[in-house]
């Protein structure tokens, strides 16, 4: 019996998480709400459950990077940007938790996981207007694009001190 390469044992993993990402986000992203409430609001020494939740979903982006996305039929081109897009909310994810929690280099790990992913869905839509048959980037992919980000910029602007 032949033992699958360490690169095709990671695709299988990826494979894995990215079918079950969906379910893995309803269960880490209420934990980080909750969490990150309870510390605003009473001052409870939440930070491991903060820590733990936003690792967990950012090693859950990275690994997805991984994964196929959905059918054989995707070029290389979407591929690239499935890479880019994960690896990027990675990282956002990443700076999002280092912002939380004062850590240092937050405004780099921000700046660079949201401008990374945000432009992917910028050429993203500009291919899917060209390729409307398309379809491996669903709505929900592209809401978390534009929500991770958000808050990724969001939080850099507050740590800036920009007006607004």
């Amino acid at each position: 019996m032949i033992q699958p390469s360490q690169n095709e044992q990671v695709k299988q993993l990826a494979n894995k998480i990215y079918s079950k990402l969906d379910r893995y986000e309803l269960i880490l992203v209420p934990v980080f709400a909750a969490s990150f409430i309870l510390k605003i609001a009473t001052g409870a020494p939440v930070s491991i459950f903060i820590t733990l939740s936003l690792l967990s979903l950012a090693a859950l982006y990275f690994l997805s990077g991984n994964a196929d996305p959905s059918d054989t039929q995707s070029g290389g081109l979407n591929g690239f940007f499935h890479k880019l897009v994960c690896w990027g909310l990675s990282i956002c994810t990443v700076g999002i938790l280092f912002t939380l929690e004062h850590w240092p280099n937050a405004r780099f790990l921000l700046l660079l996981g949201s401008i990374v992913p945000l432009g992917s869905l910028i050429a993203i839509l500009w291919y899917r207007s060209k390729e409307p048959e398309n379809s491996i980037f669903s709505s929900r992919y592209m809401a978390r694009i534009i929500i991770i980000c958000a808050i990724g910029i969001t939080l850099l602007i507050a740590k800036m001190g920009l007006p607004g």
